[in-house]
């Protein structure tokens, strides 16, 4: 997000309590990724869905100007500093 990148997520479908999923809707519902479920990646509807958002550059700027709402500048020496503090 702080690079400010289009992305496709794939949550993984197992990850504990669905987080991975749960985070990317977020994202999804704020028009700052593509979202596809694993059970959904078929061979034909993925490089499908690459080519087309790759394709459509209003997608692509709107994907990086949203995505960069969530970037969080210094997070690892932030978290570092809240467990030190602790």
């Amino acid at each position: 997000s702080l690079l400010g990148k289009a992305a496709i997520f794939i949550p993984y479908p197992y990850a504990a309590g669905n987080h991975q999923f749960l985070n990317a809707k977020i994202l999804e519902k704020r028009s700052a990724c593509k979202l596809i479920l694993e059970k959904d990646l078929l061979r034909e509807n993925f490089p499908r869905l690459i080519k087309e958002t790759l394709e459509d550059k209003q997608l692509l700027e709107k994907l990086a100007e949203n995505i960069k709402k969530f970037a969080v500048p210094n997070s690892a020496e932030k978290i570092a500093e809240i467990i030190l503090d602790l």
